[in-house]
């Protein structure tokens, strides 16, 4: 798949830019101390090392392909994948 979307990036003198979206787990178990703060807190701390994780892998799946853009977003990966195109789209 990547091969077909590098042929058809070369012949309409595009790049192709990856894209990975974190999706954040959910704790039901956590709900019931979300008053003392607690998911909040391992919400940012998890977030930040599944952002991380992700910015490194994606940089090194792309560098072995020789694709220079790639971007990591946080969410519902359909919702961000869509918003994400509709950016670009406008710019």
């Amino acid at each position: 798949m990547l091969e077909r979307a590098t042929d058809l990036a070369l012949q309409n003198k595009a790049q192709i830019e990856l894209i990975h979206v974190v999706e954040m787990p959910s704790f039901p178990v956590l709900e019931d101390v979300a008053v003392m703060g607690l998911p909040s807190m391992l919400d940012a701390q998890l977030q930040q090392t599944l952002t991380d994780k992700a910015l490194t892998q994606l940089a090194k799946f792309a560098q072995g392909h020789q694709i220079q853009q790639t971007t990591v977003l946080v969410g519902v990966p359909s919702d961000e994948i869509v918003r994400f195109a509709q950016q670009k789209m406008s710019m």
